[in-house]
């Protein structure tokens, strides 16, 4: 958060001396040494960079292909961090279909699921936002 700061104070001391073309001391000041921080750890990001490329290619130089080939395979980290539910849902066992509404000559019609712990789900086809089977999805 604060090199977002020191970024910001260096971009409004460059654009001070761009409107007001003169800059007083200690503006001067404070934008050389925000652009000195930031030059500092913009440098230490590139290091670093450059470090972790050259470690992950030392590695890869020395792997057999068979362990190459099983590395590229593995899922990555953020792959086991799925959203799955908390409470899966159990399977179904049977479905029925029923009417569950007639308008004006059209039949809506809705599926009943139910499942092996005993709930009963309800999808509904058509528009029937006031089924009258309890909560639709």
């Amino acid at each position: 958060m604060w090199l977002i700061t020191v970024g910001i104070l260096f971009v409004s001391g460059i654009l001070y001396y761009v409107f007001a073309r003169s800059m007083p001391p200690i503006v001067l000041g404070i934008t050389i040494a925000c652009g000195a921080v930031l030059l500092f750890y913009i440098i230490r990001l590139i290091r670093e960079k450059l470090r972790d490329n050259a470690y992950y290619r030392h590695m890869v130089e020395h792997m057999s292909s068979e362990e190459l080939d099983r590395t590229l395979k593995e899922p990555t980290p953020w792959e086991d961090y799925t959203c799955k539910p908390m409470y899966p849902e159990s399977e179904v066992v049977s479905t029925e279909k029923v009417i569950c509404r007639r308008i004006s000559g059209e039949v809506h019609t809705a599926v009943l699921l139910v499942h092996k712990d005993g709930t009963i789900n309800v999808k509904c086809r058509g528009e029937c936002y006031d089924c009258e089977y309890g909560d639709v999805e």
